[in-house]
């Protein structure tokens, strides 16, 4: 088979997100999945990410971490022939799994192509909010050798550098430029809390968009002008807001743009007279939009309640860990399992908190197996540790040999070793029923302000008070 063959075989697997074809071509032809075709100039890793194959994806990175570890990087970042990396295929096509997998093996998402475009211009147009706040928390490495996190980073722009959150493309566009003519909310959100200038301005004059009045927009238009344009309400609201908490003395409703137009006279112009109260300068504005709830279609969970659900499991992982190098491998052996604090549920449930597309429910029931599993094990431990007590008891009543003396100090022998036993198991079993409520408890009002009610915690709450009745 010759090595074009082979690469387009692989592409294609890579597509279907084949692992197993993947793995049978790569043990016989590894540059199969490294190299790029001739047509497109696109590898296994553009094709995979592409396409949203996770698994065909890391099947083609662990293979290029073996086989060309030094040159790693340069692999991550390579361009197609539009000069679009993988990362920036997967966050054009909104897959935040991939995404993140290409982030942690070091793919940098500051490159752009010959259109200036970036991974965080893709995402943004197309109001992958997930992808948003990937690419904007990775940590990336400045020409000094220090590292900060990538929104902070000062990249070249087509005027000037500038941060990594307010580059433009060739059409003078940000990213907050793109999200708001996308109408993504959540982007916004992402953009605006990591710090993305306010008042950029649209540089390209005569910029047009189906979607806008093309006689409103020109250049010097910022954010606010095309949210007024498009009459997007809670958009405004939230990057006047964002004004006023960053720089009280700056007016975004008074710039004008090359045209002579406020947000306002767009806004009328555009027919959106629903904004005029808001869009006038000095009017108070309201409350800012509350965050997204994790409760739309998907169920997603939000991140923080993901980060403290995680931070449980970590926490579990380690007691289980304390237990066996407790009480030793005969003790361990003799005394009662805990089944809430096995390898496999902390394994089944970290697996399913690092997956973008686990629901509350899901975590839910398997933090509720847990839980049951802790308190069935509690009350087995004491009902076992009872047990062996008054067996410990019969049986050295009931021995004969040796001496007195020597019968005392057995009995006493045993009984101090069943004690210990016993308070290593109800320890290990309050330690387990007892840390999610200190979690909990500690940061109630995080899970409120995050969840969006009280509904969760108070369903795990009435489940602690019926254990300890």
């Amino acid at each position: 088979m010759g090595g074009a063959q082979s690469r387009a075989i692989a592409q294609r697997a890579a597509a279907a997100n084949d692992v197993a074809r993947l793995q049978e071509i790569a043990s016989a032809q590894p540059n199969a999945l490294l190299r790029q075709s001739m047509w497109k100039q696109r590898s296994c890793l553009h094709i995979a990410a592409r396409a949203g194959a996770l698994e065909a994806l890391c099947a083609v990175l662990d293979v290029a971490a073996h086989r060309q570890p030094a040159s790693l990087t340069a692999f991550l970042n390579a361009p197609d022939y539009a000069g679009d990396t993988a990362l920036a295929l997967a966050c054009r096509n909104g897959y935040a799994d991939c995404t993140r997998e290409l982030l942690e093996a070091g793919a940098s998402p500051v490159p752009a192509n010959a259109q200036g475009v970036s991974a965080l211009h893709y995402a943004a147009a197309r109001g992958h909010s997930a992808c948003v706040h990937l690419l904007l928390t990775t940590t990336v490495q400045l020409p000094d050798g220090s590292r900060c996190p990538a929104a902070q980073a000062p990249v070249p722009d087509v005027v000037d550098l500038e941060r990594y959150s307010d580059t433009r493309t060739h059409a003078g566009l940000c990213a907050l430029h793109l999200a708001v003519l996308c109408g993504s909310h959540a982007s916004v959100a992402e953009l605006v809390s990591h710090g993305a200038q306010l008042d950029t301005p649209l540089l390209t004059v005569g910029f047009r968009t189906p979607s806008l009045n093309p006689s409103c927009l020109g250049a010097g238009s910022t954010a606010l002008h095309m949210a007024a344009a498009g009459g997007r309400f809670q958009i405004c609201v939230l990057i006047l807001h964002a004004q006023q908490q960053r720089h009280p003395g700056l007016e975004l409703r008074r710039m004008r743009n090359a045209r002579g137009m406020t947000p306002l006279n767009i806004a009328l112009a555009c027919n959106h007279r629903n904004l005029a109260a808001l869009l006038t300068a000095g009017a108070p504005v309201p409350a800012p939009p509350a965050p997204p709830r994790g409760r739309g279609p998907a169920g997603q969970l939000p991140p923080l309640l993901r980060q403290q659900l995680l931070a449980l499991v970590h926490r579990a992982a380690l007691l289980h860990q304390l237990r066996e190098l407790g009480l030793g491998a005969r003790d361990a052996a003799a005394a009662p399992q805990l089944p809430g604090l096995a390898a496999g549920p902390i394994t089944r449930l970290e697996a399913l908190l690092h997956s973008d597309t686990a629901t509350a429910a899901q975590v839910l029931a398997v933090v509720d197996e847990m839980l049951d599993d802790a308190a069935a094990a509690a009350a087995g431990g004491a009902r076992a540790s009872g047990s062996s007590g008054g067996a410990g008891a019969a049986a050295g009543g009931s021995s004969s040999a040796g001496s007195r003396a020597g019968r005392r100090r057995e009995r006493s022998r045993r009984r101090q070793q069943q004690e210990r036993e016993a308070a290593a198991v109800q320890q290990l079993a309050a330690a387990q029923a007892g840390v999610d409520w200190t979690l909990l408890q500690r940061n109630r009002s995080l899970w409120h302000a995050e969840h969006g009610g009280s509904s969760l915690y108070h369903r795990l709450h009435r489940r602690q008070e019926r254990g300890s009745h």
